[in-house]
């Protein structure tokens, strides 16, 4: 069956658009299934808009969004510069540096100076930081650094850290180490040139006689990340602390756990030992203690203890984004992409260019990466709503078509209507036999190239803490095969949440459960039936049977597939299917913590 858009009259053929298919409820394609055009005319046909950075005077409009010392200096010169002069005396006082002349033979590196807003949760000015980073681009491996690694927080553990607290009703404090890299000390000679404004707090150095020696990390190093992951380890392992098995930037000691984002840190336990634990941390470093966690790596955090809820969401970073964009103003819609969209691989486009797949030029390319790159991020931190649509449009980076930003203009659209979505974990809910609950599913064939595309998810004190949408690696042959691909992925992660689980101390009666919608997939996994059809799968999708079910450490089971959550993040879904599969997995606007609501003009 096809779909008829606005723009066709009765009895005329419908415009054919071979950009884009249409995906069945089953997920198959038909043969010669087309979307028409019209569709098109259902998203905003406004004109490409591109940030101004006149009319801003250079201040960034969504947080966390870093501006040049020179923007900074045209719009408030004197408070950038009491900025400065924090910076720099910070750096004295660490004895970061050491005034030396000019060596021979050896690279001086320059510098520069990086500003960014701090906000506090509600959007309001916080303190404008202005970071001195050298260029760690001109260093030279094996004079200046050899080895490198920046360890970071995984987004799943910090989740699934929220939930329990939620359920346990646990304290979580915030801390923010001042000047982070600037404490371990440095083992290679890095020599950097005298930086800009450098006379606010010594006077009398010729920059062309003398240069600074680094004693300490300076943000911009390669190496700096490292060293400071290593005194971070060293200092925490002293107190009793050790890092997890599941993400070695949990650290664990009897019922407490800080969870280190470089120089961000979570501190989560019983009242007494958070602070215990936190007052230790500030006699070894500087720190910041910002007491209960509100906004903590982009995610807000709002709890109500009475309730025992917790709710995670990005408020402040949409309404910043839709501002940068010029769509505050912009109408909402009900789905990201028109339900069913399934873009053409890149390699399958038209070589001609007609209004609706004509390539961008360098300035619409460049918008629509800036577009794609921040929903990519609300994907992978708080909106799994956004995942099935940010990743058909992800993968037209590098040559969008014209079509390509009108889908992600809407997906901005639909982020107009339910800005303040998040996930709430609700700790009164019995967790049953196991806290984890997962779900896979897959749709087959629906990829251009006949690809299949899957997708999998875990909740925890019924909120979602993981998930993934993606394309499978290989081409199923049955719709059997791609949801027992599908299923075996999935397994990957129950086996990351056993490592969870056991760094957390936590023991349940039974493992976790499985929820796949095809009775053959689970068929095969139990026992190894089907022979004739099945006897070409990769060995490293047996994982699931032999690893994981026939170890006793996975359960699968079936749900009716209009019951399937994992269904909004292998297609498109329509309205009423789409949240409902979103309120299953714990999607909630403000004020709605039984079912998923929508603000009232997307209702209708």
């Amino acid at each position: 069956m096809t779909e008829t858009g606005p723009a066709e009259g009765k009895g005329q053929k419908p415009t054919l658009n071979p950009m884009i298919f249409k995906a069945t409820r089953s997920g198959r394609i038909p043969k010669k299934t087309v979307f028409p055009d019209g569709v098109s005319l259902l998203i905003e046909e406004s004109k490409v808009v591109h940030m101004d950075g006149e009319s801003n005077h250079g201040i960034p409009t969504a947080p966390f969004e870093a501006i040049t010392i020179e923007e900074a200096m045209k719009s408030d010169p004197e408070s950038w510069k009491k900025a400065i002069i924090r910076e720099l005396q910070s750096l004295k006082e660490t004895n970061t540096y050491s005034i030396v002349k000019i060596p021979k033979n050896r690279k001086v590196i320059s510098s520069k100076w990086v500003c960014r807003i701090k906000f506090k949760d509600d959007g309001e000015c916080l303190s404008h930081k202005a970071r001195l980073v050298i260029r760690g681009l001109e260093q030279q491996y094996g004079v200046d650094y050899f080895e490198t690694f920046a360890s970071v927080l995984k987004f799943a553990t910090l989740r699934a850290l929220l939930a329990k607290a939620a359920a346990e009703d646990l304290e979580i404090d915030q801390m923010d180490v001042d000047t982070a890299f600037l404490n371990p000390d440095l083992e290679e000679e890095v020599y950097m040139e005298i930086p800009e404004f450098f006379e606010l707090v010594t006077l009398g150095v010729n920059p062309k006689q003398y240069c600074l020696r680094l004693r300490k990390a300076l943000y911009g190093l390669k190496q700096a990340p490292r060293v400071w992951f290593k005194t971070v380890n060293a200092f925490f392992a002293d107190l009793g602390f050790k890092p997890g098995n599941s993400d070695p930037n949990l650290f664990i000691r009897n019922g407490v756990y800080i969870l280190l984002f470089v120089d961000d840190m979570l501190v989560i336990g019983k009242r007494s030992e958070v602070d215990h634990v936190k007052a230790t941390i500030k006699k070894k470093w500087k720190c910041k203690d910002l007491g209960e966690a509100k906004l903590f790596i982009g995610f807000q955090i709002q709890r109500d203890r009475t309730a025992k809820s917790l709710r995670i969401h990005q408020t402040l970073y949409i309404t910043k984004l839709l501002e940068r964009l010029g769509m505050k103003d912009c109408n909402a819609v009900q789905l990201p992409i028109p339900a069913g969209t399934v873009l053409l691989q890149p390699s399958d486009l038209p070589e001609d260019e007609t209004s609706e797949y004509q390539l961008l030029d360098k300035l619409e390319a460049n918008l629509y990466c800036q577009i794609v790159g921040s929903l990519l991020y609300l994907g992978n931190c708080t909106r799994l709503d956004l995942s099935y649509a940010v990743g058909q449009l992800a993968r037209h980076m590098s040559k969008p078509r014209t079509l390509h930003l009108r889908l992600g203009k809407q997906t901005l659209r639909y982020l107009k209507g339910t800005i303040s979505m998040g996930i709430l974990y609700i700790g009164t809910n019995h967790e049953g036999t196991n806290a984890y609950t997962l779900y896979s599913d897959a749709t087959w064939g629906t990829e251009s190239d006949r690809v299949s595309f899957q997708g999998w998810a875990a909740t925890r004190a019924n909120g979602a803490i993981l998930w993934t949408a993606q394309r499978q690696r290989s081409t199923a042959q049955s719709s059997l095969e791609a949801e027992f691909m599908a299923g075996s992925e999935a397994s990957k992660e129950a086996a990351w949440l056993e490592k969870l689980t056991d760094d957390l101390k936590e023991e349940y009666k039974s493992p976790p459960i499985l929820f796949i919608d095809n009775l053959g997939a689970i068929d095969l996994i139990y026992d190894h039936k089907f022979h004739k059809k099945s006897k070409h799968i990769d060995i490293r999708y047996n994982y699931i049977r032999t690893d994981m079910v026939q170890a006793q450490r996975l359960r699968v089971e079936h749900i009716p597939g209009n019951e399937q959550p994992a269904d909004i993040l292998t297609k498109q879904l329509p309205v009423d299917q789409f949240r409902k599969h979103i309120n299953t997995l714990g999607m909630r606007a403000p004020g709605h913590s039984q079912s998923c609501q929508l603000p009232q003009e997307l209702s209708h």
